[in-house]
Protein backbone atom coordinates (compact mmCIF):
# COMPACT_ATOMS: atom_id res chain seq x y z
CA UNK A 1 0.00 0.00 0.00
CA UNK A 2 2.63 2.36 1.02
CA UNK A 3 4.61 1.75 -2.36
CA UNK A 4 1.10 2.79 -4.49
CA UNK A 5 0.22 5.78 -2.24
CA UNK A 6 4.33 6.43 -3.09
CA UNK A 7 3.93 6.62 -6.65
CA UNK A 8 1.23 8.25 -6.95
CA UNK A 9 1.94 11.27 -4.94
CA UNK A 10 4.98 11.50 -7.19
CA UNK A 11 3.28 10.98 -10.27
CA UNK A 12 0.64 13.46 -9.28
CA UNK A 13 3.07 15.99 -8.30
CA UNK A 14 5.08 15.95 -11.74
CA UNK A 15 1.78 15.72 -14.10
CA UNK A 16 0.70 18.95 -12.25
CA UNK A 17 3.59 20.81 -12.54
CA UNK A 18 3.18 20.54 -16.17
CA UNK A 19 -0.46 21.03 -16.06
CA UNK A 20 0.08 24.08 -13.71
CA UNK A 21 2.91 25.41 -16.13
CA UNK A 22 1.08 24.94 -19.54
CA UNK A 23 -1.94 26.43 -17.97
CA UNK A 24 0.25 29.81 -16.74
CA UNK A 25 1.54 29.84 -20.19
CA UNK A 26 -1.50 29.59 -22.11
CA UNK A 27 -3.31 31.93 -20.46
CA UNK A 28 -1.27 35.41 -19.78
CA UNK A 29 -3.84 38.11 -19.26
CA UNK A 30 -3.96 40.54 -21.68
CA UNK A 31 -3.93 37.30 -24.36
CA UNK A 32 -6.65 35.71 -22.87
CA UNK A 33 -8.63 38.70 -22.53
CA UNK A 34 -8.38 39.17 -26.67
CA UNK A 35 -8.96 35.40 -27.30
CA UNK A 36 -12.12 35.60 -25.04
CA UNK A 37 -13.55 38.26 -26.72
CA UNK A 38 -12.63 36.89 -30.39
CA UNK A 39 -14.27 33.75 -28.78
CA UNK A 40 -17.68 34.61 -27.58
CA UNK A 41 -18.39 36.64 -30.94
CA UNK A 42 -17.10 33.42 -32.59
CA UNK A 43 -19.83 31.55 -30.24
CA UNK A 44 -22.48 34.13 -30.28
CA UNK A 45 -22.09 33.81 -34.11
CA UNK A 46 -22.26 30.47 -33.79
CA UNK A 47 -25.60 30.40 -31.89
CA UNK A 48 -26.89 33.48 -34.42
CA UNK A 49 -26.79 30.98 -37.42
CA UNK A 50 -29.03 28.17 -35.47
CA UNK A 51 -25.78 25.78 -33.58
CA UNK A 52 -27.94 24.46 -30.28
CA UNK A 53 -26.49 25.18 -26.72
CA UNK A 54 -25.42 21.63 -26.65
CA UNK A 55 -23.58 21.53 -29.24
CA UNK A 56 -21.74 24.88 -28.01
CA UNK A 57 -21.09 22.96 -25.08
CA UNK A 58 -19.69 19.95 -26.53
CA UNK A 59 -17.64 22.14 -28.75
CA UNK A 60 -15.92 24.06 -25.77
CA UNK A 61 -16.00 20.61 -23.64
CA UNK A 62 -14.08 18.61 -27.04
CA UNK A 63 -11.52 21.14 -26.94
CA UNK A 64 -11.23 20.52 -22.84
CA UNK A 65 -10.78 17.38 -23.69
CA UNK A 66 -7.83 17.61 -25.95
CA UNK A 67 -5.61 19.69 -23.73
CA UNK A 68 -6.39 17.42 -21.21
CA UNK A 69 -5.04 14.44 -23.29
CA UNK A 70 -2.12 16.82 -24.32
CA UNK A 71 -1.58 17.56 -21.30
CA UNK A 72 -1.70 14.20 -19.98
CA UNK A 73 0.91 12.52 -22.21
CA UNK A 74 3.47 14.94 -21.94
CA UNK A 75 3.30 15.17 -17.96
CA UNK A 76 3.07 11.00 -18.29
CA UNK A 77 5.95 11.46 -20.30
CA UNK A 78 8.03 13.74 -18.09
CA UNK A 79 6.87 11.81 -15.12
CA UNK A 80 8.77 8.58 -16.65
CA UNK A 81 11.77 10.69 -17.03
CA UNK A 82 11.40 12.84 -13.60
CA UNK A 83 10.70 9.15 -11.99
CA UNK A 84 14.15 7.97 -13.15
CA UNK A 85 16.02 10.32 -11.55
CA UNK A 86 14.12 10.55 -8.73
CA UNK A 87 14.50 6.69 -7.51
CA UNK A 88 16.62 6.98 -4.23
CA UNK A 89 14.39 9.59 -3.11
CA UNK A 90 11.04 6.56 -3.50
CA UNK A 91 10.74 4.52 -0.76
CA UNK A 92 9.61 0.76 -1.29
CA UNK A 93 8.12 2.29 -4.68
CA UNK A 94 9.35 1.29 -8.11
CA UNK A 95 9.78 4.36 -10.28
CA UNK A 96 7.82 2.62 -13.06
CA UNK A 97 5.01 1.23 -11.29
CA UNK A 98 2.10 1.65 -13.80
CA UNK A 99 -0.91 1.77 -11.65
CA UNK A 100 0.34 4.77 -10.36
CA UNK A 101 0.52 6.35 -13.43
CA UNK A 102 -2.30 5.04 -14.29
CA UNK A 103 -4.42 5.74 -11.35
CA UNK A 104 -2.89 9.80 -11.36
CA UNK A 105 -3.58 10.45 -15.39
CA UNK A 106 -7.53 9.79 -14.41
CA UNK A 107 -7.53 12.04 -11.43
CA UNK A 108 -6.44 14.82 -13.42
CA UNK A 109 -7.94 14.04 -16.60
CA UNK A 110 -10.92 14.33 -14.47
CA UNK A 111 -10.18 17.04 -12.56
CA UNK A 112 -9.09 19.05 -16.14
CA UNK A 113 -12.68 18.36 -17.70
CA UNK A 114 -14.49 19.16 -14.71
CA UNK A 115 -12.24 22.71 -14.55
CA UNK A 116 -13.41 22.87 -18.46
CA UNK A 117 -17.72 22.35 -17.77
CA UNK A 118 -17.70 25.45 -16.34
CA UNK A 119 -16.59 27.42 -19.24
CA UNK A 120 -18.31 25.18 -21.42
CA UNK A 121 -21.54 25.81 -19.93
CA UNK A 122 -21.25 29.44 -19.94
CA UNK A 123 -20.85 29.34 -23.48
CA UNK A 124 -23.82 27.61 -24.19
CA UNK A 125 -25.52 30.18 -21.93
CA UNK A 126 -23.99 33.11 -23.97
CA UNK A 127 -26.78 36.28 -25.60
CA UNK A 128 -25.65 36.56 -29.03
CA UNK A 129 -27.30 39.47 -29.40
CA UNK A 130 -24.88 40.89 -26.54
CA UNK A 131 -22.01 40.07 -28.18
CA UNK A 132 -22.84 41.04 -31.66
CA UNK A 133 -23.02 44.24 -31.27
CA UNK A 134 -19.96 44.67 -29.90
CA UNK A 135 -18.78 44.35 -33.76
Amino acid sequence: MTRWVGGLVIAVIVMSSARMESAVYFHKEPRSEVMNRRRKKEIAMRIAVGAKRADIAALVMRQAAVMTLVGVVIGGALTVAVARVWQPLLFEVRPDDPLSFTVAAIVIAVASLMGGALPAIQAARLDPIQHLKEV
